[in-house]
């Protein structure tokens, strides 16, 4: 959520440069990637996918409802 944060700031011109991003949180913080949720994640985004088949007509008819 922080580098998201501070990318919209950047994008947007609220933060005028990098430079002022390496102020606030430094050089040092490394973020690692957590290998363990991996599994996790797959499976929530293998249910995703199935849901999105699974609701296919149904969204399909929501769009002719909606315009």
């Amino acid at each position: 959520p922080l580098g998201d944060a501070l990318l919209a700031g950047l994008g947007t011109g609220v933060v005028k440069d990098f430079k002022k991003v390496e102020e606030w949180i430094g050089r040092k913080i490394k973020i690692e990637p957590d290998f363990g949720s991996h599994v996790r994640y797959e499976q929530y985004y293998n249910l995703y996918k199935e849901s999105l088949e699974a609701n296919k007509k149904i969204f399909f008819k929501l769009r002719g409802i909606s315009g």
